[in-house]
């Protein structure tokens, strides 16, 4: 490269950056202005747990013989169906009957909830 092209690249460099300095000054933009949180991008905040979420849990905890998993699933008088059916067999013991269970489930199909209550859905699995 020439003495002549450095010149010139240097040249255009420097009419770039004043050019860039006046037209910050014109649109009242300053350095002091810039944040880190505004160059970095911030997480996806997490969505809120769907119904779906939930069923897809319950069945992980099963798959795996998470008995306290599986059981913080559900409530009422399933809860108290499951926790007898616990204390009837061992820890153990209900922990295989989960996975022999699900050993064959191949694949789920879930239908879309219908609300009921501020709390309740129903879903078809």
């Amino acid at each position: 490269m020439t003495k002549e092209r450095k010149t010139q690249i240097v040249t255009i460099a420097v009419l770039a950056a004043a050019f860039g300095v006046v037209l910050a000054q014109k649109t009242g933009w300053k350095f002091s202005d810039v944040k880190v949180a505004d160059i970095v991008p911030r997480p996806a905040p997490k969505a809120e747990p769907s119904p779906q979420d939930a069923i897809y849990a319950m069945l992980d905890a099963a798959r795996v013989g998470d008995v306290k998993a599986y059981l913080a699933s559900y409530t009422g008088q399933m809860d108290s169906a499951l926790k007898q059916s616990l204390a009837e067999a061992s820890e153990a013991g209900f922990a295989k009957y989960l996975k022999d269970s699900n050993a064959a489930v191949k694949g789920i199909a879930i239908s879309e909830p219908q609300t009921l209550t501020d709390r309740e859905v129903r879903v078809r699995v």
